[in-house]
């Protein structure tokens, strides 16, 4: 397990954007809504950190990278909850089946609130 963390640590040395340490309230859409009603699931988790380009969250289940999810973030004194799309990029184990970390690189698409998120934390920065 060590090794994991130092390779994620490595990772961390060449982000683009600044790591704040924050914990914000998410909310994941892990399964869309199906063609027969099939209601979306939504998984609530904790972020560690956030810049402006990702998010490392505690999360109660496995995630698989490469998935693209819609994530709702309402950061610390702030009211609005942010909607953005986030690929997985990684997901590790804390050392048991209930607790697992999570990276996510951050989508700047038309129909999210990427632009309003980066101005949020670069006044934070």
């Amino acid at each position: 397990m060590q090794n994991m963390h130092e390779g994620i640590e490595a990772v961390n040395d060449k982000r683009e954007h600044l790591r704040l340490p924050l914990g914000a309230k998410v909310n994941l859409q892990t399964l869309s809504e199906g063609p027969n009603g099939e209601s979306a699931k939504i998984v609530g988790c904790q972020t560690v950190d956030v810049s402006r380009g990702g998010l490392r969250v505690k999360i109660g289940q496995e995630l698989v990278p490469n998935s693209i999810l819609q994530i709702g973030v309402q950061l610390p004194s702030d009211a609005k909850e942010y909607f953005l799309t986030g690929e997985v990029m990684w997901c590790v184990s804390e050392g048991s089946t209930d607790e697992w970390m999570a990276g996510f690189r951050l989508i700047n698409g038309a129909e999210t609130d990427y632009s309003w998120w980066y101005e949020a934390l670069e006044k934070r920065d």
